[in-house]
């Protein structure tokens, strides 16, 4: 009996192999177009060097690791995501235009002293109207933390980027300008 199964299950392999190899590519390319698409602001030499360490990623470990080589990008001041704590509402400013320095945008989103009932959200759908004007859009990361975590992105891309982000199982959403997140 033991015999039977375990020929049964090298059958299976051998069959099945030919469906699992082009399932494996295609997940691969996935992986490797999303972490293009979100570090290309990045200067080449920055950006092969974390694809490549991002790329071999496990599925589990992979938003974790996206977010966290973002925010210490951050700190090296190459600016790849705005990560601001939900009370502080002037980073939205200052951390918004690092990023639009960083996508190549010459202008600055200026906000005049925000009122004292302005959230970081009412802030950050602000800078999203300015972005879409330009052709960004800001996409944020649904981490269960007390921050606001995300990335700005071409509008052109930005449905293909939040699919393929999700069918590699990051939890990506688009800025929601009615609900506060």
């Amino acid at each position: 009996m033991k015999v039977i199964k375990k020929v049964l299950l090298i059958l299976s392999v051998i069959i099945l192999s030919p469906l699992l190899i082009p399932m494996v590519y295609v997940e691969r390319r996935r992986k490797k177009w999303f972490l293009s698409t979100l570090l290309s602001p990045l200067p080449e030499e920055i950006r092969v060097g974390r694809v490549n360490s991002l790329m071999n990623s496990n599925a589990d470990a992979l938003q974790d690791g996206i977010v966290s080589t973002l925010v210490e990008l951050n700190s090296d001041e190459h600016w790849g995501c705005l990560n601001i704590d939900w009370r502080d509402v002037e980073e939205v400013e200052l951390q918004g235009n690092a990023l639009a320095d960083m996508h190549g945008l010459k202008e600055h989103f200026i906000c005049s002293e925000p009122d004292e009932d302005a959230s970081v959200w009412s802030m950050l759908v602000l800078y999203d109207l300015w972005l879409q004007a330009r052709g960004y859009e800001v996409v944020l990361w649904d981490i269960d933390a007390d921050q606001y975590t995300g990335f700005i992105c071409h509008s052109d891309i930005l449905d293909k980027l939040l699919n393929e982000g999700r069918k590699l199982g990051l939890d990506l959403v688009k800025l929601d300008h009615v609900n506060e997140q």
